[in-house]
């Protein structure tokens, strides 16, 4: 049994999207707890107690404010579901909040690319034209 974070996603502001795999050829995993703290010594607070199966958690806080960075480590414990008390823990993954002053230019990219296939697809299942304006942040 071994759990690994595969990937920590910033969707600011509203959360922190965390997903993970297990490895577990013989069917131990058990409870699952995801771990986050502010520094990479810890210490790390449980944020949630998911029930065996989950593979992904949404941060509703993950510290966040605008125009400040922050750095997130999550981590993932697994319990053991035949033997009671036997955790195995994930290695550490970061989330850096580059916030909205300070987006890459990739992710500008990427929204484009999303509001015009949105933009798109309504026009094709609609009938209609439709027109997104940006959102100014001044």
């Amino acid at each position: 049994m071994k759990p690994n974070i595969t990937s920590v996603i910033n969707v600011f502001p509203e959360f922190a999207h965390i997903q993970w795999t297990i490895e577990d050829p013989n069917g131990n995993a058990g409870a699952i707890e995801v771990l986050r703290s502010t520094s990479p010594d810890g210490p790390f607070e449980t944020v949630a107690k998911l029930p065996a199966g989950s593979y992904y958690y949404r941060d509703m806080d993950p510290g966040a404010r605008a125009g400040l960075t922050y750095l997130v480590i999550y981590r993932i414990r697994v319990e053991s579901a035949k033997t009671p008390g036997e955790f195995v823990i994930s290695e550490p993954r970061t989330l850096n909040y580059d916030l909205i002053y300070n987006i890459q230019p990739h992710r500008a990219r990427i929204g484009r690319t999303a509001r015009y296939n949105l933009k798109v697809m309504l026009e094709r299942v609609n009938g209609t034209q439709y027109l997104f304006l940006k959102k100014k942040l001044f």
